[in-house]
Order: C-alpha cells, then structure tokens, then sequence
C-alpha cells in the first residue's frame, strides 16, 4: 500500500488482516467480488454490514486497529471466550468476517437444490446448521 491515508490504522494490522482474508478468496473464489466497500467503524473489532443492493461493507475499528498490539490482545480475548476457534489468530478476524459474507451469499441464492431449503438473510441460520443440512 501506497499513498493511502489510513486514518490512523496500522498498515501492518491491515495488510495482515487483508493477506488472511485473500487465502479465502483463494479457497472460494465465488465470494470475490462481494465486497464492495470497506471503511471504520465505531464499536467492534471489525464487523461486517449486511449486503446492499452491491454487496457487503466491511469495517476496521480504529480504536482496535490503530495499534497491532491492541488488535492482538482483543483478538485473544475474543479466542479465550470462545469467539473464535483453537488454532486462530488475529488476522482471522477477516476471515470471520468472511464468514458473514459467505451466509449472506448462500441467502441470495436459490440454495434449493443443494440444501433443500431456500435461506433467506433474516433467518439468521447458523454456519453449524448450513454445514449439517449440506
């Protein structure tokens, strides 16, 4: 990254957090494209809103991501609750992200044909009861 104002987010928390994200894309190459804008936020370590008409925004959180220390101690936290799974780490927290982009796209298919069922957004369906019923 070149001559990008960050507002104040660490480069390297950033870089780290988009090189995870990438390895998603690599693994489903479907969700490319789904993210149309990407910006701050004011509460959360990086939540995603849910889609618009083009696609989903994801936000980094400048009072986490201003400091790569601060973004791995609430990363670790979030691990020691059970927010995220054994065998993460910080950078995952796109990768969770992700995760909600990947549920909204299952909700704007017709997912009939593989699930049996069409899945709507607002149902709010978890990952574990989209992989059981797949």
């Amino acid at each position: 990254m070149t001559d990008v104002d960050l507002h104040g987010l660490d480069p390297m928390a950033v870089k780290g957090t988009f090189e995870a994200m990438d390895k998603v894309f690599n693994d489903w190459p479907e969700l490319k494209g789904r993210i149309r804008e990407i910006g701050q936020s004011k509460n959360g370590i990086m939540p995603t809103r849910p889609p618009s008409v083009d696609g989903f925004r994801i936000d980094f959180y400048p009072g986490i991501y201003s400091d790569i220390d601060r973004v791995k101690e609430v990363y670790n936290r979030g691990l020691a609750s059970g927010a995220y799974p054994l065998g993460t780490d910080w950078k995952n927290a796109g990768v969770h992200e992700l995760e909600h982009v990947a549920h909204g796209r299952l909700a704007q298919i017709n997912a009939t044909d593989v699930f049996g069922v069409i899945y709507y957004w607002d149902n709010n369906i978890s990952t574990k009861k989209i992989v059981s019923e797949a």
